[in-house]
C-alpha cells in the first residue's frame, strides 16, 4: 500500500487493537403513524385497485403521474381509490396530513481503528470477515440516524380528515442527525468491497465490530467508527483511474484490495489542512461512467458541515471548480445553513439543510438537479427551487427523489420509468410532483422514498411498497422482469415493511419488516442478496441472520451489502 501525505498518528481515543479486513476482485456488480391506515397494498401501472377502502384514509393505487410544483388544497375522498394515470395535472393539490413517519435510510456501520496504527495502511487493519474477526467495542452512543432522512421533520398537526389541508409550524426546521449508537456490522456479497481478501459471502456474516455508520459504494465502503472518526476500504481496479473517493489523502492506492484506511485530515474553507472533525454521516458514491473507477464521496460532520472528495469532472464536489480531490474539502454552504443529509448520484450531489432546502451541484444533463433544461452542470451549491419543507432526499444513478411536506417530487433520467410516470423516456428537468387521480400522492402517507441505481421504491405507512423503473434482475420484486411505471412489491401478506435499504449503484433492494425479518430481491451475482445462492430474485426472499440479528438499516451497492 502506498500512501502519500498521510498523517503519522491516529487519534488517541481509538481502540488499541488493530482489526484486519481484506478480498477478491469484483466482477460487477418512525415514527408516528395515523391510527388508521390503508389495509391493502397499492398497485401501480394500471393494476386493479385494492378492494377494501379504509374509513379515513385513501388507499393509493399507483400508476403515477407528475404535476408542476404549485399547490392548492386537497379534497381526497376516502371512499375513492386513486388510479394514477400518466398525465400531467396542471392544478395539483396538497395532500391530507397525518403524522409523518420517516424511516431511517441506508445507514449501516462498520469497523474500528487502532489509534496507535500509522495510516500507512497495514493490511491487518481491517477484519477478515468472520463472526469473531474484529475486537468488540461496547456501544455507547445514541440511536443511529438514516443518511438521507432528517432526524426530526417539521411537526405536522395530524388530522384524519382527507379534506383538511396540512398545518405546519413555519418556524420548525429539520435538525442535524443525532450521534448514532454503535452497533454490529453485517456484510455479504463481494468481500473485497469492504477490504477483505476472502471469497464472496453468500449469506450475512457478523463482524463482532460495533460502529456508528457505513455506506456501500461501487466496490468500496465508507465507515464511521465507534469514536466518530472515519475510514474507507475497498477494491481498486486501476490505480491510474483513482480520483480520490477514499478521501484519505492518498495519492495512490494498491491495485486490488485495500484494507481499512483512516481519514484523519481535511481541508477547511480557508484551504488549510486540519485534523478531521467527528462525523455523523457518510455517503459512498457510484462509479460513473461504469468501468472508469471514477466516483466521489460526501461526509457530514457532527456540527453540520459538509465535505467532499473524489472525482470532480462535472463540479460534483461543490467546490467551484472541476479539479478532483484526494482529501475531503469543506463545501461552502449559504450563510446559516447546516447540512442534515446528503445524497450522492452519478456525477452529482444533493445536500439537505436545516432550513428544509435542497442544494445541488454537478451534472444536470438529465435534469437530476432540477435546474431546468438549459443548465448542464454547476460547480457550487445551487438551491433547487420548487421544493421546500423537505423531509428526505435520495439519488439514483442519474435521477433524484425529494420527499417534501406537500408531496413526492422527481427529476432526472426516466429511461426505465424510474420516475414513476410515463414521459416516453424523456427526462424531467425540474422538480415535478407525482400524482394520483389528479391529486398529489400524500407525503404523509409515505414512510420512505428511496432510489436504487435505476429504480424507485415508495414505502407507504400501511407497510406496502410500490416500485418503479428498471427490473432486469427482478429488483422491483413483483415476480416479473418487466420494467414498470409502478408495481406492487410482492411482500408476505402477513408482514408489513418498515424500512427500505438500497443505494445509488444497487440493483438489489432490501425490506426490513415489522417483525424484524429481512427480505430482498434483485441482482445476486456476487451473493449480495444474501440467500446463500447467486441466483437473481424477482420476488422477495427472506434473508437469514444468525441469532436473529436486530437489523435497523441496510446499505447496498452493485456488488455488496452492509447492515446493522
Amino acid at each position: 500500500m502506498i500512501r502519500r501525505d498521510a498523517p503519522t498518528e491516529l487519534p488517541t481515543s481509538q481502540p488499541t487493537e488493530s482489526p484486519s479486513f481484506v478480498d477478491d476482485t469484483p466482477t460487477e456488480t418512525p415514527t408516528e403513524s395515523p391510527t388508521e391506515i390503508p389495509t391493502e397494498s397499492p398497485v401501480l401501472g394500471g393494476s386493479p385497485a385494492p378492494t377494501e377502502t379504509p374509513t379515513q384514509l385513501p388507499t393509493l393505487s399507483p400508476t403515477f403521474t407528475v404535476a408542476p410544483t404549485t399547490a392548492g388544497d386537497p379534497t381526497l375522498s376516502p371512499t375513492e381509490i386513486p388510479t394514477l394515470s400518466p398525465i400531467i395535472n396542471d392544478d395539483p393539490t396538497l395532500s391530507p396530513t397525518l403524522s409523518p413517519t420517516l424511516s431511517p435510510t441506508l445507514s449501516p456501520t462498520f469497523e474500528s481503528l487502532d489509534p496507535t496504527i500509522e495510516p500507512t495502511i497495514n493490511p491487518t487493519l481491517m477484519p477478515t470477515i468472520s463472526p469473531t474477526l474484529m475486537p468488540t467495542i461496547s456501544p455507547s452512543q445514541t440511536p443511529t440516524q438514516s443518511p438521507n432522512e432528517m432526524s426530526e421533520p417539521p411537526t405536522l398537526s395530524p388530522t384524519l380528515s382527507p379534506s383538511d389541508s396540512p398545518t405546519v409550524n413555519p418556524t420548525e426546521s429539520p435538525t442535524a442527525s443525532p450521534i448514532a449508537e454503535a452497533s454490529e456490522l453485517w456484510v455479504w456479497g463481494a468481500a473485497s468491497a469492504v477490504g477483505s481478501d476472502s471469497d464472496d459471502l453468500l449469506t450475512p456474516e457478523g463482524t463482532d465490530e460495533f460502529v456508528r455508520s457505513a455506506s456501500a459504494g461501487t466496490y468500496y465502503t465508507l465507515f464511521i467508527l465507534n469514536d466518530g472518526t472515519a475510514a474507507a476500504a475497498g477494491f481498486i481496479e486501476s490505480p491510474d483511474d483513482y480520483q480520490g473517493h477514499f478521501a484519505c489523502g492518498c495519492e495512490e492506492l494498491d491495485l486490488g484490495v485495500n484494507s481499512l484506511i483512516p481519514i484523519t485530515e481535511v481541508v477547511d474553507l480557508d484551504g488549510n489542512l486540519v485534523d478531521a472533525p467527528k462525523w455523523s454521516d457518510v455517503y459512498a458514491g457510484v462509479e460513473t461512467p461504469p468501468g472508469t473507477g471514477r466516483m466521489h464521496s460526501v461526509f457530514i460532520s457532527s456540527d453540520g458541515n459538509v465535505y467532499a472528495a473524489g472525482n470532480n469532472n462535472r463540479g460534483q464536489l461543490c467546490l467551484g471548480d472541476e479539479d478532483s480531490r484526494v482529501y475531503l474539502h469543506q463545501i461552502d454552504l449559504p450563510a446559516n445553513e447546516r447540512a442534515v443529509a446528503a445524497a450522492v448520484g452519478g456525477e452529482f450531489t444533493l445536500i439537505l439543510t436545516n432550513s428544509g432546502r435542497v442544494y445541488g451541484c454537478g451534472s444536470n444533463e438529465q435534469g437530476q438537479l432540477g435546474l431546468g433544461d438549459n443548465v448542464s452542470e454547476r460547480s457550487t451549491p445551487q438551491r433547487i427551487n420548487g421544493v421546500s419543507s423537505v423531509r428526505s432526499i435520495s439519488a439514483g444513478h442519474y435521477f433524484s427523489l425529494v420527499r417534501a411536506r406537500d408531496g413526492l417530487f422527481v427529476m432526472g433520467d426516466n429511461t426505465f420509468g424510474q420516475l414513476c410516470t410515463d414521459t416516453g423516456e424523456d427526462p424531467i428537468y425540474s422538480p415535478t410532483r407525482i400524482e394520483s387521480n389528479n391529486d398529489p400522492v400524500p407525503s404523509n402517507l409515505v414512510e420512505s422514498f428511496q432510489a436504487g441505481a435505476e429504480s424507485t421504491y415508495i414505502l407507504f405507512t400501511d407497510g406496502s411498497v410500490v416500485a418503479c423503473g428498471q427490473n432486469d434482475f427482478g429488483e422491483l420484486g413483483d415476480g416479473t422482469n418487466n420494467n414498470s411505471f409502478g408495481t406492487a412489491v410482492k411482500l408476505p401478506d402477513d408482514k408489513d415493511a418498515v424500512e427500505i435499504g438500497t443505494g445509488p449503484s444497487a440493483k438489489t433492494v432490501f425490506y426490513v419488516m415489522e417483525d424484524g425479518s429481512v427480505y430482498a430481491t434483485g441482482l445476486n451475482n456476487r451473493g449480495q442478496v444474501g440467500d446463500d445462492t447467486t441466483n437473481d430474485r424477482n420476488r422477495p426472499v427472506e434473508i437469514d441472520f444468525p441469532n436473529r440479528a436486530d437489523i435497523r438499516f441496510i446499505s447496498a451497492a452493485n456488488t455488496h451489502t452492509l447492515a446493522n
